[in-house]
């Protein structure tokens, strides 16, 4: 079964899936996403994310930071990639995974038990956190 939903691009969105193939383009708008093992394209967003998944792979791309960023996986993937010149607070933490920045950052290390990286990218904006038990997660500039 397949759903195409058209909505105005400045209202907020929730979803809420289990092994879905979702696909959001063009929001102007908070987005936030739980899903189980699906998979998750963003396309075009400029507002708030923030996105849950156990298994699943998300990749989304930012076109504007306007709210805070937040992804979070046990055993799966997020690729984020957001303007090169855009300013933000970052928050990154991977205990057994994977950790991939294309951005220079002020604090990155090994921790007890894994990678972290925190600081003001840019000059600094809204929250970008991202944190892994097992996956791997990836943060690139467009």
């Amino acid at each position: 079964m397949r759903y195409t939903i058209r909505m105005p691009k400045d209202a907020p969105l929730n979803i809420k899936d289990y092994k879905s193939d979702l696909v959001v383009k063009g929001l102007a708008a908070d987005l936030s996403i739980d899903t189980y093992k699906g998979t998750v394209d963003v396309v075009g967003l400029a507002g708030g994310f923030h996105v849950e998944t156990y298994k699943g792979d998300v990749k989304a791309e930012i076109v504007r930071l306007a709210g805070e960023i937040r992804g979070e996986t046990y055993k799966g993937s997020i690729v984020l990639r957001v303007p090169a010149s855009a300013g933000f607070d970052l928050s990154a933490e991977s205990d057994r995974g994977t950790l991939n920045l294309e951005f220079a950052t002020p604090t990155t290390g090994r921790g007890r038990r894994g990678l972290t990286a925190n600081g003001a990218v840019n000059g600094g904006g809204p929250r970008l956190s991202l944190s892994t038990e097992k996956g791997s997660l990836a943060l690139r500039k467009s």
